[in-house]
């Protein structure tokens, strides 16, 4: 009777344990920055709020067409970079904040 409650109290336990799905963070886009770019054209700069409650930015190859316009205020997730995803270039002297892809884009 003990190994039946052991099992059930395992099982219960696997499976109510969920990976949790990456949180929405609210910022807006600051400017595109014309001296870097991709395949996928400019960088655009995304300023945001952190888990912190701070401010912080990102730049982004990944901004889809319809957010690419300074002052617009999205809801976004992000991740790092992967091998597969394409890193940005640099033809200046400037330090841009650390790239990321950004998804699931929204307007506020």
């Amino acid at each position: 009777m003990k190994f039946f409650f052991f099992i059930s109290a395992v099982l219960l336990t696997f499976l109510s344990c969920r990976k949790n799905s990456p949180e929405f963070f609210k910022g807006s886009v600051d400017r595109n920055i014309n001296s870097c770019s991709g395949s996928t054209g400019y960088v655009f700069i995304i300023k945001y709020i952190t888990k912190n409650n701070t401010e912080d930015s990102l730049s982004t190859l990944t901004l889809p067409t319809q957010f690419k316009l300074s002052g617009t205020k999205i809801n976004f997730q992000m991740r790092n970079l992967s091998n597969t995803d394409e890193v940005m270039f640099c033809n200046t002297m400037i330090t841009p904040p650390k790239q990321k892809v950004i998804y699931n884009v929204k307007p506020q």
